[in-house]
């Protein structure tokens, strides 16, 4: 008994004294989260889940006509970029999935996302294309029928962030500080 308290102790000790212990987000390690999908860029190219490692990657999920949701959160997110030093931006990137192909074109998407800064990238692509990225992350969203003939978007406001390797690291409600992101961001990059 003596020898397992002693066993939990020292995980808990050693938990607690990581730089993991210290993160903001919610943990989303050992999911598949964010794997199995193909978008196209504002540049018109396709890209896929695998082409997307080499740097941590912050995802959120929106759209261009969002009226608060959207321009707020990536707002947010281009606060916590200048938190970030060059060499720390440089490992980083931020995706806008739009959640709106009818209307997020490449090039409407590349114009819209200028509007915070040039460290954003934006994935949009076909109605499949983007239910399977937004399935791989489990978000949700729908075209809601306006009373004047056109429509909006619902959409969940988290964040994911994946690292490197394209695994899924942590998970943050739309709300997160920007100085929240930076600091984890920061951890992930110093491990």
């Amino acid at each position: 008994m003596m020898k397992r308290f002693v066993l939990w102790l020292g995980l808990f000790l050693c938990l607690n004294g990581s730089s993991y212990a210290k993160l903001h987000g919610s943990s989303i390690e050992g999911t598949s989260l964010g794997r199995a999908w193909t978008a196209i860029n504002t540049k018109g190219q396709v890209l896929s889940a695998e082409q997307m490692r080499g740097k941590l990657s912050l995802y959120f999920f929106g759209f261009t006509q969002c009226p608060d949701v959207c321009p707020t959160t990536l707002l947010s997110l281009s606060e916590m970029l200048t938190l970030l030093d060059e060499g720390e931006r440089e490992q980083v990137r931020v995706v806008l999935v739009s959640i709106d192909p009818e209307r997020d074109t490449p090039e409407i998407l590349k114009a819209y996302l200028a509007n915070f800064g040039a460290d954003f990238e934006g994935l949009t692509g076909s109605s499949a294309q983007i239910k399977q990225l937004a399935t791989s992350f489990k978000v949700f969203y729908r075209k809601t029928p306006l009373k004047n003939g056109t429509y909006t978007m619902e959409h969940s406001a988290n964040l994911f962030l994946l690292d490197k390797k394209g695994n899924a690291k942590l998970f943050y409600y739309g709300d997160v500080k920007p100085e929240s992101l930076a600091s984890d961001i920061k951890t992930l990059l110093n491990d």
